[in-house]
């Protein structure tokens, strides 16, 4: 740190030892999958973590690129993919991931009989035991310089889903979380194709947690312009101003509210584990004091001020899930 005394420690230390605790907190009450991401210090600090358990106690699931990242025409090449592979795995000093997670748009352009095969022969190695597949970002987000969303039709889907076979679908899931850019549910496709879910972004970056407004977002267009997605704070309070009914039914603690929203995730698909970012200023309200399951009346309950708040947000005129960044 630019301007410290001599010995005095170092920041990014500090937050890494406090991301350790929170992360070996979490695995003590229960949390039991470990989502990697795709930064050298997430990657770091999940190497850091896995050396201090018991490997085959925890389920250690990642993203790996399966073609070039931000190549609009860019096709599944098995030895670039494998190389990617290797070297995470080296990173997290094991010798397999649990779970494989590839984005459906990174396989848009290829064959999926041809992924399929080639899958095959690396799980054969080893390298990984079961393969979930993350489906297209929903309308809410912006689109990415390589965003392929034009081709990614229910027909792509399902074909992926035969040819690779996975155990898993990945996909944002939260009280507003509209269906995806064709139309499906992901709770249930997943339970049309008999897999599992994984459920990322349950408490939508916080907005469900009565955080307040969230500054205005970035937007990189397809033509590499930028310009600001306007309207967050109008979302965020709109938001806010529906969550006196949730108080009222559930408690007003942060904790009542993750209990809530954690739990109408996990009902919602008899297969579904949650994925929560395990932040230092938040992380614990996700794993602690979640309590017994919601009785069919709350989670009718939560279903119906759900559709009414997404209408709301789409009379705005706006997307109807807010991510900032």
């Amino acid at each position: 740190m630019p301007g410290s005394p001599p010995g005095a420690p170092r920041w990014d230390g500090i937050l890494e030892r406090n991301a350790l605790a929170t992360m070996q907190l979490a695995y003590e009450l229960g949390a039991t999958v470990l989502d990697v991401g795709t930064t050298a210090a997430s990657q770091r600090l999940a190497g850091h973590f896995l050396r201090n358990v018991v490997r085959d106690q925890v389920v250690v699931a990642a993203t790996i690129p399966a073609t070039r990242m931000l190549s609009p025409d860019a096709h599944w090449a098995p030895t670039p993919f494998r190389r990617r592979l290797h070297r995470f795995l080296t990173t997290l000093n094991t010798d397999h991931l649990d779970i494989l997670t590839l984005n459906v748009t990174d396989l848009a352009h290829a064959e999926p009989a041809l992924i399929g095969a080639q899958l095959q022969a690396v799980h054969q190695q080893g390298l990984f035991q079961h393969l979930a597949l993350a489906l297209p970002e929903s309308p809410h987000r912006p689109p990415r310089p390589s965003s392929r969303t034009a081709i990614h039709g229910p027909a792509l889907i399902h074909a992926l889903i035969h040819a690779a076979a996975p155990a898993c679908l990945v996909a944002d899931c939260n009280a507003l979380t509209a269906p995806g850019p064709t139309g499906w549910d992901p709770v249930a496709l997943a339970s049309e194709h008999g897999l599992a879910l994984l459920a990322t972004d349950p408490l939508a970056h916080g907005l469900l947690l009565g955080r307040g407004a969230r500054a205005p977002q970035t937007v990189v267009t397809d033509g590499g312009h930028k310009g600001v997605r306007s309207g967050g704070h109008e979302r965020a309070e709109t938001i806010n101003r529906y969550l006196p009914a949730i108080h009222r039914r559930f408690g007003i603690s942060t904790q009542d509210l993750a209990r809530a929203f954690l739990r109408m995730t996990l009902q919602r698909h008899p297969r579904a584990v949650v994925l929560c970012d395990l932040t230092a200023d938040c992380g614990m309200e996700y794993v602690t004091d979640l309590g017994t399951p919601l009785t069919d009346d709350d989670t009718a309950f939560l279903a119906r001020w759900s559709a009414r708040l997404r209408r709301r947000l789409a009379d705005l005129g706006r997307p109807t899930t807010t991510a900032p960044s």
